[in-house]
């Protein structure tokens, strides 16, 4: 399976729950797995779980593909990977 073939990608935009959802666009946005879990309510572990999961799901090596994956694909729109902390370095809400 390659990670930018469309079909495997439409299927897996069905796949994803919604958590999965908002910790890929935590990646999308330049968060750590720390500063995810402090943003989600999740410890680290769980984050990386669903990290593991998506990755699985779109056929992704690691998450800077499924990103790439998701954001051609259209799963993820350009601007949810707007970065997460503007210029005084504060984390932004995501989701």
């Amino acid at each position: 399976m390659r990670p930018w073939d469309t079909h495997v990608v439409l299927m897996s935009m069905e796949i994803l729950s919604s958590r999965e959802r908002e910790v890929l666009t935590a990646a999308a946005r330049g968060l750590s797995v720390v500063e995810t879990g402090r943003a989600l309510y999740l410890s680290p572990d769980t984050v990386k779980t669903y990290r593991r999961h998506i990755n699985r799901h779109l056929g992704a090596r690691n998450m800077t593909q499924a990103v790439a994956v998701a954001i051609t694909s259209g799963l993820l729109e350009p601007w949810e990977a707007a970065p997460a902390r503007p210029a005084d370095g504060r984390l932004r809400a995501v989701g």
